[in-house]
């Protein structure tokens, strides 16, 4: 029998433990070959798990990532898409966790990533796209509050995903508001009317 207490932590509690075993497996063998084949079955196991959301542009990019957050991002294989360990590895380090009450990430804080993971279980519409939008505006002031820099708007979308927990993609014509006006110190221009523009060149 095996106890709970022996088995190593779920990495990602969503898919379970038999596809966490596959990505260990796949991890132990020594042939390249093999390793590409296990991890190909792997993702196909993951995919009829997360099978409800197959619809979505970037599913099978997801899916891969997923495999590679729970089988390592130092994983030699042959990947068919394109995936960036480098920024993933960053954020995921933190995976923030506060089991003993601190915030593990001084930069996002703990709120910013529970209420991304409140709003990716909302159903879709003007609301939720309203939220991710905030959240995503936010994450940007809290990067150059913290760094006095931040990232560019490719860079920050990927952050956004994985806070995320990797259930939510900012849409591509999303534009995050510029640092002067997340200060408040300059605002968003509005639109200006025919009427207003007619008396404005008399």
């Amino acid at each position: 029998m095996e106890y709970n207490t022996l088995r190593s932590k779920l990495i990602m509690p969503e898919y379970g433990r038999n596809i966490q075993k596959m990505a260990e497996f796949c991890r132990s063998l020594e042939d390249r070959q093999q390793r590409n084949a296990a991890a190909k079955q792997c993702v196909k196991a993951m995919m009829q798990v997360k099978q409800a959301e197959s619809g979505s542009s970037n599913f099978y990019r997801k899916i891969w990532e997923h495999f590679f957050m729970i089988a390592g991002w130092d994983l030699d294989i042959d990947c068919p898409v394109k995936v960036e360990p480098n920024l993933q590895k960053e954020v995921i380090k933190s995976r923030f966790t506060y089991s003993d009450g601190k915030i593990k990430n001084r930069t996002y804080g703990k709120f910013l990533p529970e209420m991304l993971k409140q709003t990716a279980w909302m159903l879709e519409g003007e609301e939720k796209k309203a939220l991710k939008e905030r959240s995503a505006n936010m994450l940007k002031r809290m990067e150059y509050e913290s760094c006095g820099t931040v990232r560019d708007d490719e860079q920050l979308k990927r952050v956004f995903y994985l806070l995320s927990g990797g259930e939510m993609d900012l849409d591509e014509d999303f534009v995050f508001k510029t640092v002067k006006q997340l200060q408040g110190k300059q605002k968003a221009a509005k639109p200006v009317s025919k009427k207003a523009a007619k008396n404005k060149k008399k």
